[in-house]
């Protein structure tokens, strides 16, 4: 039996285009959390932000691959955070999300190497902020599984054959990305012992909720179902709670 050299030539494309999406996807989670923390840092004697830094590349090579099946999504959260069809409203809280986010991140160091403005977390609380970066990470990762099209904007996608998703996780809230994000977020706080930052979360936490109003306006005029998904799924990020 002979192989089409076509073929072949089709499939290491193919392998190759999903290799370089594994490296720019890692290598953008490292920039994205890497240099907020290294950057003020004095030091780069700082093995828990290694820790850290170690396991988000593991994430990631494992994330992309648990949704190989899912290129198309892959491609879209790898765009940049401002694109066409996107809210006006949407583009502004993306800014000051991201603007946020990066902030926290960046006074981590800050506080843990110089201002100290309280006691650090002991091992429980730091150990408790490794378990919420697992655990945030995991769902995150099951949302994107699950909902093909949890992109990185508030944007309807017809040209996608946009459809609900309301099983899974969606099934428990409405939004368990954003949730994975946040608990990423307090976890990271945790873990690399700074109180004060963990603090400073809500200012993202209070963007996230502008940005699901926007989101869950958007979706409820363009999806059909998402009326009726919200009075069913009552809870937008955490259970019982909110």
């Amino acid at each position: 039996m002979t192989v089409s050299p076509v073929k072949i030539t089709a499939t290491s494309s193919v392998n190759s285009r999903a290799i370089l999406k594994m490296v720019g996807g890692v290598a953008l989670q490292i920039a994205l959390v890497g240099l907020p923390l290294f950057g003020p840092a004095p030091t780069l004697d700082w093995p828990r932000a290694w820790i850290l830094l170690s396991g988000i590349v593991v994430g990631t090579a494992a994330t992309l691959v648990y949704l190989r099946a899912q290129q198309d999504l892959i491609e879209e959260r790898l765009r940049l955070p401002l694109q066409r069809g996107q809210p006006i409203s949407d583009k502004i809280v993306s800014i000051l999300l991201v603007l946020a986010i990066g902030a926290v991140i960046g006074f981590i160091p800050l506080d843990v190497f110089r201002w100290h403005f309280m006691v650090q977390p002991g091992v429980i609380a730091s150990f408790l902020g490794a378990g919420l970066i697992v655990g945030g990470w995991t769902v995150a990762a099951a949302a994107m599984h699950d909902n093909a099209f949890a992109v990185g904007v508030v944007r309807y996608q017809p040209e996608r054959h946009h459809y609900l998703v309301d099983y899974g996780v969606y099934s428990k809230v409405r939004h368990p990305i954003y949730a994975g994000g946040l608990a990423f977020l307090i976890g990271t706080c945790l873990w690399l012992g700074s109180y004060a930052a963990t603090f400073l979360v809500v200012v993202p936490i209070i963007l996230l909720a502008v940005r699901i109003e926007i989101e869950e306006r958007v979706l409820s005029e363009a999806l059909g179902g998402y009326q009726a998904y919200r009075q069913r799924v009552r809870y937008r990020l955490i259970p019982c709670l909110w």
